[in-house]
């Protein structure tokens, strides 16, 4: 693939990069994102300008046109590592956190491809930035299955826009989640966007509370997934960090709470193991403390049981 028109050069502060490669070949291509709005054009005249400490060979405007900040022949900072920025070349593509356009991508493409060929880079070596310091960048593509797509057409392995995966909506307004080759998942959860979902036998994502495999759910209007406390017709759940819904004790934080079998935080005198405990207003319960409950004190021991010498007991 012929190596893209450079549409701009316009030369990078000599604060901003390092003369030469100090005798090392270029043996890796570096993509980044930029993070910001700004277009190719003006992150050109910004590092010409102003001492960054900070550099990138090529940027990609998401129209595809490119632009030129360092000679391949130089030092660009860029990969946050001084050894690899002098055996590599660094790419910006503009994009304040979105996908890249395909306009963008074919131009990548064409960069990634001559670079490669010039320089004898294997595939493996056209990396991100994340892949060298762990930087989140490019953020679009930190996901390891959306980069494989990426990588693949930027260095040849698939020049076909590849299909999305994305939320389709029928006339009823139910949801359903179709993968890029077309399936979905169907009874079972599903992880999409750092968020669970969980959808019925027929493939349908579903809200409320549901039950999976013994436990109960609570998901959200919009279908994800809840956990942590949850209030709903004023009564008070508390789901674990898998979701499922608590019943019984609970240690949240430093403090234990109470879940009846339906899930619901109680209050007031709980007996238990054939021992009385108190669950204060909030459901904490009360520990090694004499309180005053409806005119008589009660002493709570450590464990939260219930002091056979309070006194109120025989009121009890």
């Amino acid at each position: 693939m012929a190596m893209p028109e450079v549409s701009e050069l316009v030369q990078c502060d000599g604060r901003n990069y390092t003369h030469g490669r100090g005798g090392h070949a270029v043996d890796h291509v570096v993509v980044h994102y930029t993070g910001t709005d700004a277009s190719a054009h003006n992150n050109l005249l910004y590092f010409s300008r102003n001492a960054a400490r900070a550099s990138a060979h090529y940027f990609v405007d998401r129209d595809g046109t490119l632009r030129q900040s360092v000679p391949e022949s130089d030092t660009a900072w860029h990969a946050g590592k001084f050894a690899m920025n002098q055996r590599s070349v660094g790419i910006e593509c503009v994009s304040a956190g979105e996908d890249f356009t395909e306009e963008q991508v074919a131009t990548l493409a064409a960069l990634v491809q001559d670079l490669m060929a010039r320089y004898g880079i294997p595939a493996s070596s056209v990396i991100r930035h994340y892949d060298v310091t762990g930087k989140e960048c490019p953020a679009p593509y930190l996901d390891p299955d959306k980069w494989e797509v990426l990588h693949d057409r930027i260095t040849g392995g698939s020049t076909a826009p590849a299909a999305k995966a994305q939320w389709v909506q029928k006339g009823d307004g139910r949801w359903w989640y179709r993968h890029a080759d077309g399936s979905y998942t169907a009874g079972d959860w599903e992880l999409v966007g750092g968020k669970w979902y969980l959808f019925d036998a027929d493939g349908w994502m579903l809200t409320g509370w549901q039950r999976k495999d013994g436990h109960w759910y609570l998901l959200g209007p919009d279908g994800a997934m809840l956990t942590g406390w949850q209030r709903v017709d004023g009564k008070w759940y508390f789901l674990d960090d898998s979701g499922a819904m608590a019943t019984g004790w609970r240690m949240v934080g430093d403090k234990w709470y109470f879940m009846d079998e339906n899930g619901s935080m109680t209050q007031g005198w709980q007996r238990d193991g054939g021992k009385w405990y108190w669950l204060n207003a909030d459901g904490s319960m009360s520990a090694d403390e004499v309180k005053m409950i409806g005119g008589a004190f009660y002493g709570f021991d450590s464990s939260g049981a219930m002091l056979s010498h309070s006194i109120g007991l025989a009121e009890r």
